[in-house]
C-alpha cells in the first residue's frame, strides 16, 4: 500500500500527520467495509493502533470530517466506525500488535524487492496467510481483503508476483463478504 501512495506523500506535507491520516483512512475503508460485511456493531469493535509520536487527535478529527462528508463512495464505511473506539497501545504491551506485525511483513515481503530480497519478492508468508483474509464473492483476495492503492499495476512487480498475488484466494465461504 505504501508503495503507491510515494506520490501522495510529497503533497501530503500539508501537516506532519497527513500522510499518516491518509494511509489510515484506506485501512479504516477496510475495516468498515468488514463491519459492515459481518454486522459487527460499531460498540462491540475495539481498534488499536500501535503508539507512536503521532496526533491521535489529529486523525479522530479527520475520520469525523470523513463520516460527515466522505468525498468518495468508497469512504461511506468509516461510518460504521465509533473514532472513539480507536485506540493507541504500545507494541510491548499488546499481543495483537506481533500479529499485526505478522500480516504487514508478510504483504511488505510480498512488495518489496531490494538486495536484502536479491531482488525477488517473497509471496509464500501472505500465501500462507491467505486463509485469514475476508475476500470477494469469487474468494479472491486482491483487491477486496488486501487493497492495493490504487492498483496492483501501480506497485511496479513483476508480471509473476502480480499473477500470484491475483491468485491468492481464500476458500472459506464464510470469509466472502464483499460484493
Amino acid at each position: 500500500m505504501t508503495l503507491s501512495l510515494l506520490n501522495y506523500l510529497a503533497s501530503a506535507k500539508t501537516t506532519p500527520t497527513h500522510y499518516y491520516n491518509k494511509v489510515m483512512q484506506y485501512q479504516l475503508e477496510r475495516i468498515g467495509d468488514a463491519m459492515g460485511a459481518f454486522q459487527i456493531p460499531a460498540k462491540q469493535t475495539r481498534i488499536q493502533l500501535e503508539a507512536r509520536e503521532q496526533q491521535y487527535s489529529s486523525l479522530l478529527s479527520f475520520i469525523e470530517k470523513i463520516q460527515n462528508n466522505p468525498l468518495d463512495s468508497r469512504a461511506t464505511s468509516i461510518r460504521n466506525i465509533d473514532r472513539f473506539s480507536i485506540s493507541s497501545v504500545n507494541k510491548k504491551d499488546s499481543l495483537l500488535m506481533a500479529l499485526s506485525d505478522i500480516g504487514a511483513n508478510a504483504i511488505f515481503s510480498s512488495v518489496r524487492r531490494d538486495t536484502r530480497q536479491f531482488g525477488f519478492s517473497e509471496v509464500r508468508y501472505l500465501r500462507e496467510l491467505a486463509p485469514i483474509f475476508v475476500t470477494g464473492k469469487t474468494g479472491r483476495i486482491v483487491p477486496k481483503g488486501l487493497k492495493p492503492i490504487h492498483s496492483i499495476e501501480d506497485l511496479g512487480l513483476p508480471s509473476e508476483t502480480i499473477a500470484e498475488l491475483y491468485s491468492l484466494t481464500n476458500s472459506k465461504k464464510d470469509y466472502r463478504r464483499f460484493a
